[in-house]
């Protein structure tokens, strides 16, 4: 039976060492080079079934769903209405409830709970202590490898150091957990104040979960979200490791916080429903930024491949402000021809990362996609922390693919917010698309073309906010299916902004970064503030959603002052057909 697939994005070395350790000189030989595993026939749970009802689904037709399956419901969307997880009655298959559940009426859509796998290639003992991620000075990448890598293939964490740490952010780590008592991450896991100063076995937040004082363990439903596989740590460690210890590594934003929701067991495998629960906790707790280095192909047959439940519930983050950070995947495709998920789910909160390795190159393993995948990080041979080594030794590794690659743009995420909470979800993955630096050899492997740069993404900010607004023909911002041609974008003076000042050459326009197509047009259009200035911006039908849409636009006057600005457009005249996204 075909199935659909879900993976972790990493391939990993691990060493078991003391707290204390030195880099060890690479004095054996170089180690062949591991293939990818092919992905094995994956699954779904075969007791529950998600489904969503269609709106204003009265109660009794719910309850005659539940009674055909002969089982109760498990759990229901906080963020997605009508979105339940229901179990199987004995001697009722998955194929038999989908099947019944999709004819009826009131029902939007039925898939199977979908599992998630890890793929893993075996160990290898060879290390070189040294993050060329954050800060490339030539140096061997490690991994037991002799190639010298490229000066300042790297983030430029050294030279943004000093703009921001990520005090007062979180990010959300779904993954295997996080292992919260080692040293080098523990001072940064995030703490639930409420439970932590509350009552033993008392829902003190009134979240329902009670005494998650570290986030949550959806596998095993209990307070201990522990790594017991080794990936979530690592990813976690990338992001927020603690810095100036005199130990171990150094995390992107090293003053933040990662929030460990565990969503795959020991084996790496978990539900796609745990999954949803566990993005749905982050929200639900303010969380503005989370890591998925995980993923699945679609390789179920049409009438088991909806994944519609794991959209829903991205687009309902969306519509939260929540940014979602996601491995492009391991399989080295073109995910513009072959997509995976949720990378490649065609929302706007979603960053697409792909990995690269120590001298600017796409890692060997990498998936890629023009418009698929939106921008790359370093990603192979990245020294990380582990899991304890039996139970008490501080441990290390090294681990490569896309997995190890998002948590890099994850950091950055959280920096920005850091230094400008006031930015939408947008703006901020238009900001570090906007400064990704470009390299002629990643050419159509991601929409940038780039490696994200935290420097530049930092460097400038807070950022200069304006008054933005499109307009597509007329007043409302409407848009109309199959609309093409040259989309007028105003930047509208203020009491403190001169529109006249800005430069045309330095414009960028929605999640694809156009640039602008004719010289600025200077007019009062809104009647305040004298002159505005109107740039058209070449656009193309696409015939993708015709869902209400948040664009940013980006520039600089021609004194260097950075700024940025949104506006919504309002999608309620799509009707049928294709849809510009814009």
């Amino acid at each position: 039976m075909q199935r659909l697939l879900i993976t972790l994005f990493f391939v990993a070395v691990t060493l078991a060492a003391p707290s204390t350790w030195a880099a060890k000189p690479q004095t054996s030989p170089l180690p062949k080079v591991i293939p990818p595993i092919q992905h094995t026939q994956g699954g779904y749970d075969q007791t529950s079934v998600l489904v969503r009802y269609k709106p204003d689904t009265p109660a009794a037709d719910r309850a005659s769903a539940r009674a055909l399956l002969r089982a109760p419901v498990l759990s229901s969307s906080k963020l997605v209405p009508g979105l339940e997880r229901i179990g199987l009655g004995r001697g009722l298959s998955v194929e038999q409830a989908v099947k019944v559940l999709s004819k009826l009426p009131f029902v939007d859509y039925a898939h199977p709970n979908y599992q998630l796998h890890l793929d893993q290639v075996p160990p290898d003992d060879e290390y070189y202590l040294d993050q060329w991620s954050l800060n490339n000075t030539g140096q061997a990448s490690g991994f037991g490898q002799f190639l010298a890598g490229t000066p300042d293939a790297d983030i430029d964490w050294l030279e943004a150091r000093g703009l921001a740490t990520g005090a007062g952010v979180v990010v959300a780590v779904l993954d295997t957990g996080i292992d919260y008592r080692h040293t080098d991450i523990s001072p940064n896991v995030w703490l639930n104040e409420m439970e932590l100063n509350g009552v033993d076995g008392v829902d003190d937040d009134g979240n329902g979960y009670i005494d998650d004082v570290r986030g949550w363990d959806f596998v095993n439903n209990d307070p201990f979200p522990l790594d017991d596989h080794g990936h979530g740590t690592m990813v976690a460690s990338i992001i927020a490791a603690a810095t100036g210890n005199t130990k171990g590594i150094a995390g992107v934003m090293p003053d933040g916080q990662v929030m460990a929701l565990k969503v795959l067991d020991i084996a790496g495998i978990g539900l796609l429903s745990d999954a949803i629960e566990a993005l749905e906790y982050a929200i639900d707790k303010g969380v503005r930024i989370s890591n998925n280095s995980w993923g699945y192909s679609e390789i179920l047959p049409e009438e088991l491949a909806d994944h519609n439940a794991l959209f829903d519930t991205m687009a309902a983050a969306q519509e939260n402000n929540h940014l979602l950070v996601a491995a492009a995947g391991n399989d080295s495709i073109n995910t513009d021809l072959a997509p995976h998920y949720p990378s490649s789910f065609e929302l706007d909160n979603i960053i697409s990362v792909g990995a690269t390795n120590n001298i600017d190159e796409l890692a060997w393993f990498s998936s890629f996609g023009n418009t698929s995948v939106d921008i790359a990080a370093p990603g192979e041979a990245i020294i990380s922390v582990h899991m304890l080594f039996a139970g008490f030794l501080e441990d290390y590794n090294w681990g490569s693919g896309t997995s190890m690659a998002a948590p890099h743009v994850s950091g950055v995420a959280g920096l920005v917010l850091e230094m400008q909470p006031g930015l939408s979800y947008q703006q901020i993955k238009d900001r570090i698309l906007s400064t990704a630096r470009v390299l002629p050899g990643l050419a159509g492997t991601s929409a940038t073309g780039g490696i994200v740069n935290m420097h530049a993404a930092l460097e400038g900010l807070p950022l200069q906010i304006v008054d933005v607004d499109v307009l597509p023909g007329d007043s409302a911002n409407q848009v109309y299916p199959n609309q093409t041609g040259k989309l007028p974008v105003a930047v509208l003076s203020s009491g403190v902004f001169d529109a006249t000042q800005v430069d045309p050459a330095t414009l960028r326009f929605g999640v694809g970064q156009a640039a602008s197509d004719d010289a600025p047009v200077v007019s009062d259009v809104d009647g305040q503030f004298g002159r505005d200035a109107t740039v058209r911006f070449a656009v193309a039908e696409s015939g993708i959603v015709c869902n209400d849409t948040e664009v940013s636009l980006s520039g600089e006057t021609y004194a260097g002052e950075q700024f940025v600005g949104s506006d919504l457009i309002d999608a309620s005249a799509c009707e049928g057909g294709g849809c510009h996204t814009y």
